[in-house]
């Protein structure tokens, strides 16, 4: 059983520093997409980017939860031997 519990904690050590990883590319990724569009496609540019962006943050978090809720089917699945 300890030896369960070390796994576990290495590979959700593992799981949080690519979490926080891919959180801070997306973060880097939209700032730079704001700047590239505000200086050189000009103000209208920008204000579709600014009235898109939410919806692409609906898609994302939607992607997001299935992709979760997937990963756990499948961990129990595993877990249960199928």
């Amino acid at each position: 059983m300890k030896n369960n519990g070390q796994i576990i904690s290495r590979l959700f050590k593992k799981s949080v520093i690519s979490i926080i990883l891919a959180a801070i590319a997306t973060m880097v990724g939209i700032v730079i997409d704001g700047i590239v569009i505000g200086r050189f496609l000009g103000p209208d540019s920008m204000a579709a980017y600014g009235l898109v962006t939410p919806v692409i943050n609906l898609a994302t978090a939607f992607s997001g939860i299935l992709a979760t809720g997937a990963q756990v089917i499948c961990a129990q699945h595993l877990g249960a031997g199928n």
